[in-house]
């Protein structure tokens, strides 16, 4: 009896365990992922006090709070063209007097105690006539800041601007959403920009953002925390300590970008850019405060001052895909558009995607996806569907590296280069932050498979009207700009995500007609495109990305929805008729890691006499950077009768008249081309009224 109990367990139990154990293993975390260090090129940290001082904005921050998300303002002010500051770390210094009087305007960001402890000095500062802008002030800065603090708090809210304000002119007036816990309070005597509730349909009279005068200076301030609410906007939120560190909050078994986004993206915003236009607010108000008394250059988001650009992607799905593809580079050529085509690397014909590269499109990998070859790691996944209530049987990081190793072998035997941009198939998104850096880590720059996912998965209402996981079209993220990931730990991941805000696919399947009409979906597919263009060209400035599988032009999917072929030209169309670019992801990044390396120093402005100067240099060769010189705050281009002029490297430039009003300020513009490492110098004096 017990030599047949001993043999079941052998032929049965054994074989069973080695297979749970087959599916369970993975190599650790750690082991697949470098660990990455806090980066002073990232985040402008300056350790001596002869490197300080020398640029007009002092972004304050304490390096050992226990909140690491504050200091990505410092990444937020950089996504919106603002180089010239400097990042001091004050958990192991003090605050020097004597520094400090030497910025025009000093930006904290966060509630530590080290902050609270320099009280006296940042109050004696702005009482000289220093500017100061807080993001979520502790309630020992009352006095200073003109408000009353509560004991009430509000976490996850929404936030209203003031229409009536000049800091909010062009910006969205609907409730916006923000992240993170804030202790309200009241104002005593702060000019109101933004209000606060708990409720999209509460907005009342918690204060959000103000300003008010102290002494011979300015304050102002945003009431929650702005780095932590963009981060967990735009990322998502993060898993709670001790909890999986992969996420599937929907519970289908799979690692998705939707998993990001569950429970907290509000469906009523999903055609606003709600972190970006938080973002404008902020620089608005430092304009605000600055008053004029010192003039901080911006960099404009886009080459050429255009408002807006496009970028149209294609997800390649096997040979049938290659005749589409070639079809749609030709509808692109003829309007002196490119297209990123992401393939599968061993079901594509090298001719073909040397052809493409040659016209200037982009190919990359498209990465996880199911080939025969690899029936094991399918299985895994095919397992993960079956037993979606338990963590045990879904893929492991291991697996995601295993995918993305083997798609770029695959894809260096086409010889074209190495694909740095990257979109995942079924979107596939292991961890908070870990895919991220394991993209890094392999090569990879820019992402586009942050998006809304089909219809026809989680369709759940819960019980604020919204579904679960985020679907359809739209800024799920709640930004149309490229920005950088940052670690739980506070460090930032060398790779930008980039919104794909159109699934032809899965958009096409939320419009569908019933009956089905061919004619009727595509309109109401061809009108969201061009709402989207307009909004984006208007006032959103966004990067707008739409994903049109090749196969789907000659291909009905969904079934009943039609082709997408006169979808895609009829957005083509559009784009051109408005002057808006369609970039490659090649041609995108490189403007975008240029515009990143860009060093704006040796700010000066004399408010008498309306002159200033400053330099420019880029770690890399850039053509068409657009740089932005704000009007005083007390006058108009209009007032001050045109611009005496504007020099570069003492060459007159003439400044752009088309793009003066941004989001409502205004900004004298002009072009330059940037040279790797070589400094140009630009001057420019406002004409005085007569």
């Amino acid at each position: 009896m017990k030599t047949v109990f001993l043999r079941t367990l052998f032929i049965l139990i054994l074989p069973a365990a080695g297979v749970l154990w087959w599916v369970h293993w993975s190599p650790s975390v750690e082991t697949i992922l470098t660990p990455l260090e806090l980066s002073e090129k990232d985040f402008e940290l300056k350790s001596t006090r002869g490197a300080l001082g020398t640029q007009p904005v002092l972004l304050i921050v304490d390096l050992k709070d226990s909140n690491v998300y504050s200091r990505y303002v410092a990444e937020v002010l950089k996504a919106e063209g603002i180089f010239c500051f400097e990042m001091m770390d004050i958990s192991s210094t003090t605050i020097d007097d004597t520094l400090l009087r030497e910025y025009p305007l000093v930006i904290t960001a966060g509630s530590s105690l080290t902050l609270q402890r320099n009280k006296a000095r940042l109050e004696e500062y702005v009482r000289l006539g220093g500017n100061l802008l807080m993001i979520g002030p502790p309630a020992d800065f009352d006095s200073l800041l003109g408000i009353q603090h509560t004991n009430r708090t509000i976490t996850d809210g929404y936030i209203l601007f003031d229409s009536a304000s000049h800091i909010a002119r062009g910006l969205s007036h609907a409730p916006l959403q923000f992240f993170g816990t804030v202790q309200l309070f009241e104002s005593t005597r702060a000019n109101i920009v933004a209000r606060l509730a708990p409720e999209r349909s509460m907005i009342g009279s918690h204060v959000g953002i103000g300003f008010s005068s102290y002494g011979a200076g300015r304050t102002g301030f945003i009431s929650f925390d702005l780095g932590q609410s963009i981060v967990m906007t735009r990322q998502g939120k993060p898993p709670l300590p001790g909890t999986l560190r992969a996420i599937d909050r929907d519970g289908d078994g799979v690692f998705k970008t939707a998993d990001l986004y569950y429970d907290s993206f509000d469906y009523a915003n999903r055609a606003i850019p709600q972190a970006d236009e938080q973002q404008k607010i902020f620089v608005n108000l430092i304009f605000t405060l600055l008053d004029g008394n010192a003039l901080i250059p911006r960099v404009w988001y886009f080459p050429n001052a255009v408002p807006a650009v496009a970028l149209l992607t294609g997800d390649h799905h096997g040979w049938a895909s290659q005749l589409p593809m070639s079809t749609i580079a030709t509808w692109l050529n003829s309007v002196n558009g490119h297209y990123t085509f992401f393939v599968y690397p061993d079901e594509i014909d090298t001719t073909v995607v040397h052809d493409l590269a040659s016209q200037g499109h982009a190919i990359s990998p498209h990465l996880y996806y199911p080939v025969s070859s690899n029936r094991l790691m399918r299985g895994r996944l095919l397992l993960a569907h079956w037993f979606s209530s338990t963590s045990f049987f879904r893929p492991r990081l291991g697996d995601l590296e295993s995918e993305i190793d083997r798609g770029e072998r695959e894809f260096e035997k086409l010889n074209i280069g190495t694909g740095r941009s990257s979109r995942f198939h079924y979107l596939i998104w292991w961890g908070w932050t870990e895919t991220p850096q394991l993209l890094a880590q392999k090569g990879y720059r820019l992402d586009f498979s942050i998006s809304g996912i089909d219809p026809r998965y989680g369709q759940r209402p819960n019980v604020v009207n919204h579904w679960n996981s985020p679907m359809g079209y739209g800024y799920v993220n709640g930004s149309g700009q490229p920005m950088k990931v940052i670690t739980p730990e506070g460090n930032l991941v060398d790779l930008f995500c980039q919104l794909t805000q159109f699934e032809d696919d899965v958009v096409a399947r939320e419009y569908l007609s019933m009956p089905p009409n061919d004619s009727v979906t595509t309109r109401r597919l061809i009108d969201l495109s061009t709402e989207f263009i307009d909004q984006s060209i208007n006032g959103y400035h966004a990067v707008l990305v739409w994903n049109f599988h090749p196969e789907h032009t000659i291909q009905r999917w969904p079934p009943d929805a039609p082709p997408t072929g006169p979808w895609i030209q009829a957005t083509v169309n559009y784009l051109k008729q408005h002057h808006v670019p369609m970039l490659s992801s090649n041609e995108w990044l490189a403007f975008v890691q240029a515009r990143r390396s860009i060093v704006v120093d040796d700010v000066r402005h004399d408010p008498s006499k309306l002159t200033g100067a400053f330099t420019v240099r880029s770690g890399l060769d850039v053509n068409g950077v657009t740089l932005m010189i704000p009007v005083p705050v007390k006058h108009t281009l209009k007032g001050l009768s045109g611009i005496s002029y504007v020099l570069v490297d003492e060459v007159p430039v003439k400044p752009l008249p088309e793009t003066n009003v941004v989001n409502g300020m205004e900004y004298l513009t002009f072009q330059v081309d940037l040279r790797a490492h070589r400094q140009v110098r630009v001057s420019y004096r406002f004409m005085q009224p007569q």
